[in-house]
């Protein structure tokens, strides 16, 4: 009778232990996710955050764009100086030669 009792103790033990580890494995599938679908959703992730990283550089220059639209702005300047200048000189010299030559015709 005693041994009875104790295994009946014991499949209520066992009963008892199963319900938490079944209890604990519907916690765990309902909690967590397996590493494929956490590398899938990490990718996606990854994903959206390069094509937003784009957009963004797309819209904004770094500082070495910047340094070169400032060489290019200063290179564009200079070669303008001295198309003007030479233009001025030229054409001013030009009309010096040709005011000296109606000056000595007359």
């Amino acid at each position: 009778m005693a041994n009875d009792q104790n295994l009946g103790v014991r499949v209520s033990v066992l009963e008892v232990q199963m319900a938490t580890v079944a209890a604990d494995v519907a916690e765990i599938r309902a909690n967590y996710v397996t590493k494929a679908y956490l590398d899938e959703r990490l990718g996606a992730l990854r994903a959206e955050f390069n094509a937003r990283l784009d957009k963004i550089e797309a819209t904004y220059a770094t500082k070495e764009d910047l340094r070169e639209l400032e060489e290019r702005l200063h290179r564009w300047m200079v070669n303008m100086f001295i198309k003007m200048f030479l233009t001025l000189f030229f054409s001013l010299g030009g009309l010096e030669i040709a005011l000296i030559k109606i000056y000595l015709h007359q």
